[in-house]
């Protein structure tokens, strides 16, 4: 493995990409074009259509890892690649889109392990973590909301069959206890929550939770079955019970509930994703966390998160990802 400086020559380089305006990964999403056309995402994905850097031969994006001085195809990157591509496609109409987000389709059914879920790389990316798998409810979640979505833009929906029977084990595999292989942290008092990575410390990280709800959503409106339904309700409530922990006073948001002080783009990452989820399923709770971020979005707040974060990513111990 390569010195941790050539993480910091990278950072620098994307936090120019950033202040220029150009920098893929670091873009504000928006509300998604769901609430017109249920085609479309609950956040706007459509920038990361637009994919400008190297790809494997099946033209799936590839992530850098400068340390590790290797590329490789991180699922969530990968389906996010897919969803903005169904975007650009409903958007458009240009089939070409189309045919990149089947070609994420494929890979999906390629890549997926016999236990239903993908290599997210948390043992390489975060090594001084320990963890029941290297599952996530983020990605498990993006899959399932993106197959469902692939099935409503082909004319010729499931014939095989393959694609339903992959969303069918991706919801069941998220929804196992974590402790088993799964994503999902069953309480003894009836809450239940997902965790975007199955580390020992079961963390709650705010936006992977709420990508697995999104799922949920989706997997209940296409399926329509009872336990689904009664499943989403119980983590909804237990978002609603839980959503102030992951608020400062002064109206910044944590990462997760270990305190983890979030960048800006998460801040209004946090913000789109409570808009969405309260259009979903009325909320007063979750109304007044969303209220709540939004005045906490100031000027003052932004650039002081923004130089704590620069100093976090230059001692971070994790591995700096890039394009």
């Amino acid at each position: 493995m390569r010195n941790r400086l050539v993480d910091t020559a990278y950072l620098v380089r994307d936090f120019i990409q950033l202040l220029r305006g150009k920098d893929y990964f670091r873009q504000r999403l928006g509300l998604g074009n769901y609430f017109k056309d249920s085609r479309s995402y609950y956040v706007d994905f459509s920038k990361k259509a637009y994919w400008k850097g190297p790809t494997s031969e099946d033209g799936i994006p590839l992530l850098l890892v400068p340390r590790l001085e290797r590329h490789i195809q991180f699922p969530g990157m990968v389906i996010q690649y897919g969803l903005g591509s169904l975007e650009a496609f409903i958007q458009t109409g240009d089939q070409k889109y189309l045919d990149r987000a089947d070609g994420v389709a494929v890979w999906l059914e390629k890549n997926v392990n016999p236990e239903f879920y993908y290599r997210n790389y948390f043992l390489e990316l975060e090594p001084q973590d320990s963890y029941y798998s290297d599952n996530s409810a983020m990605t498990q979640g993006l899959a399932m909301s993106f197959l469902l979505r692939v099935l409503q833009c082909r004319n010729e929906g499931d014939p095989s069959g393959k694609i339903t029977a992959l969303v069918q084990g991706l919801y069941r595999n998220m929804c196992k206890s974590i402790t088993d292989g799964g994503t999902a942290v069953y309480g003894e008092d009836g809450t239940v929550y997902f965790c975007e990575t199955c580390s020992h410390h079961k963390t709650q990280i705010l936006n992977g939770w709420i990508f697995a709800i999104f799922a949920l959503f989706d997997y209940q409106r296409h399926f329509k079955d009872a336990d689904s339904a009664a499943l989403l309700e119980k983590t909804m409530q237990t978002l609603e019970a839980r959503i102030g922990f992951f608020i400062r006073d002064n109206g910044w948001s944590y990462y997760d509930d270990m305190s983890r002080l979030c960048s800006p783009i998460y801040q209004n990452l946090h913000i789109d994703l409570l808009e969405a989820l309260c259009r979903l399923r009325p909320s007063a709770a979750l109304e007044q966390a969303k209220a709540r971020l939004k005045a906490g979005n100031t000027a003052l707040n932004i650039t002081r998160y923004t130089l704590q974060k620069i100093v976090q990513k230059l001692t971070d111990s994790n591995l700096y990802t890039s394009a």
